[in-house]
C-alpha cells in the first residue's frame, strides 16, 4: 500500500508516476477520501477535549462547595450529549480510514 503521507504530499506526482504504468490515480478522490477522514478525526479530539473539559468542571464545582452528586448531576446531561456525539463521531472517523484504505488497495505501488 502507498505511503497517505507521500499522497498527501503530492498527489499530482503519484499521479504522473502511476500513469506510466498504465494506472490512472484519481487525486481528487484520495483528497475527497482523506480529507473526510481527517475531519472526522478532528471532530472526535475536540469532543474528547470537550470531554475533558466538563469532567474537571465536576471538580471545581466542588471545589467551589458543591455537593459531589450535585456537580455530577449538572455536568451528566453534558456529558452525556458529548458521549454521543463522540460515539457519532469515531464511527464516522473509523468507516472513512476503511474507505480510504479500501480505496488504497486497489492503487498499485509507485514504480
Amino acid at each position: 500500500m502507498l505511503d497517505v503521507r507521500e499522497l498527501r504530499k503530492d498527489p499530482e506526482a503519484v499521479a504522473e508516476a502511476l500513469a506510466r504504468r498504465g494506472f490512472r490515480f484519481d487525486a481528487e478522490a484520495f483528497r475527497a477520501l482523506d480529507g473526510r477522514r481527517r475531519a472526522a478525526d478532528i471532530e472526535s479530539q475536540e469532543l474528547l477535549a470537550e470531554r475533558k473539559a466538563a469532567s474537571k468542571e465536576i471538580g471545581k464545582l466542588v471545589g467551589g462547595g458543591m455537593s459531589v452528586d450535585d456537580a455530577k448531576a449538572k455536568v451528566n446531561e453534558r456529558l452525556a450529549l458529548i458521549g454521543e456525539r463522540l460515539d457519532s463521531a469515531t464511527e464516522a472517523a473509523r468507516e472513512a480510514q476503511g474507505e480510504l484504505e479500501a480505496w488504497l488497495a486497489g492503487v498499485p505501488n509507485l514504480p
